[in-house]
């Protein structure tokens, strides 16, 4: 079968929130995060074209058209993150302590930097060796002399393991791919006020120390592979062919053509269905083309 579904995103607001995504998309000015492919329930994606919601749209057709008949949910998670401060340094929970703890999925993610990001440098990494480090840099507040800070450029691509401490800059305009997930534990906020909660023991339960994430250069024809999905970021002129499987997630970043012969545009994202092993991309334009793992 042949199908192409387009989604149009659940917004969520963000005390850190920019401009940008309230001029891409009718949504409050005060919208954060864009979440343009979501099965989650009560913050899903709406099928444009099918008049559902994709966690509905998921649970009808995960057999016939996904290909996963024994699939709680859909398998990842896609966001257009729009900063214009600095957000909470975070980390996230591997599988098993999110399963044991809340009875969820870890959160594994990777950030694609787009066009429009003014965003210098990312938090990644800390440079204490253990949680006894940590946990007096958090008493003796010196949260911010303990973080590390990578340069950054659009078009930078990187992976965010469990466990990494982490945080976007302000001027982060960032498409962030991940486990379904909404499980984030803020370890340090800068002191703002208000002050909004912390979870300081959950973080250093955490934390993995031995992490050393790697920024790569993804202004030109990109892959990554990684254990939930691959993200191949590519530029269209005229024709392209790509491998597919079963379903194929799309974001589109820049310029329009057609996938399989249908119309897309700059900031549509949906997923292509497809029996057959490749799809056809024409026209003139740069995009990101997402697989789910499993």
């Amino acid at each position: 079968m042949e199908k192409i579904i387009f989604l149009a995103p659940f917004f969520s607001s963000r005390p850190w929130h920019g401009d940008k995504l309230s001029h891409i998309y009718s949504c409050p000015s005060d919208t954060g995060e864009a979440w343009i492919v979501s099965g989650i329930k009560d913050k899903a994606s709406f099928v444009v074209n099918e008049g559902l919601t994709l966690d509905k749209y998921f649970d009808i057709h995960k057999g016939d058209l996904f290909g996963m008949p024994n699939a709680k949910e859909f398998p990842l998670l896609l966001k257009i993150i729009d900063a214009s401060s600095d957000l909470s340094i975070q980390v996230h929970p591997d599988n098993e302590y999110a399963r044991i703890r809340h009875n969820d999925n870890g959160k594994f993610e990777s950030w694609y930097f787009l066009p429009g990001n003014t965003a210098e440098e990312v938090v990644v990494g800390t440079t204490c060796k253990n949680k006894e480090e940590m946990e007096n840099a958090i008493k003796e507040n010196r949260v911010e002399k303990v973080i590390k800070k990578s340069p950054l450029k659009e078009g930078d691509y990187m992976n965010i393991v469990p466990g990494t401490v982490h945080a976007l800059k302000g001027g982060s305009l960032v498409l962030e791919t991940q486990q379904p997930s909404d499980i984030t534990y803020r370890l340090y906020d800068y002191n703002r006020k208000p002050l909004r909660e912390l979870h300081i023991e959950d973080s250093l339960n955490v934390i993995d120390y031995n992490l050393n994430p790697v920024i790569r250069d993804f202004s030109k024809d990109s892959y990554d592979e990684n254990k939930y999905f691959t993200f191949d970021k590519f530029e269209v002129k005229n024709e392209v062919v790509k491998s597919a499987k079963k379903f194929n997630i799309f974001y589109i970043i820049e310029g329009k053509g057609t996938i399989n012969g249908k119309e897309v545009k700059k900031y549509q994202s949906g997923i292509v269905f497809t029996s057959k092993d490749k799809i056809i991309f024409k026209g003139n334009m740069i995009l990101a083309l997402i697989n789910a793992k499993g």
